[in-house]
């Protein structure tokens, strides 16, 4: 799990990490969901998370998870 607040100004869509990280590009799914919302502003306050094969929620699959622009 990742704590994360997501800000949507517009059509631009930020994430950031519980220390001002910003998460954007790791989490395009999440970005790309966000954007679509018809709200033109919000903060929204959550987690992400990564399940395993059982679907069980794993902090190591969200931690080693890559940056899919890198």
């Amino acid at each position: 799990m990742t704590a994360s607040a997501s800000r949507k100004t517009g059509p631009q869509v930020r994430l950031y990490s519980r220390p001002g990280n910003d998460l954007t590009r790791r989490f395009p799914l999440i970005v790309e969901t966000l954007a679509r919302l018809r709200s033109r502003s919000c903060i929204i306050d959550g987690e992400a998370i990564a399940c395993d094969d059982n679907g069980v929620a794993s902090f190591d699959l969200i931690r080693h998870l890559p940056d899919v622009n890198e």
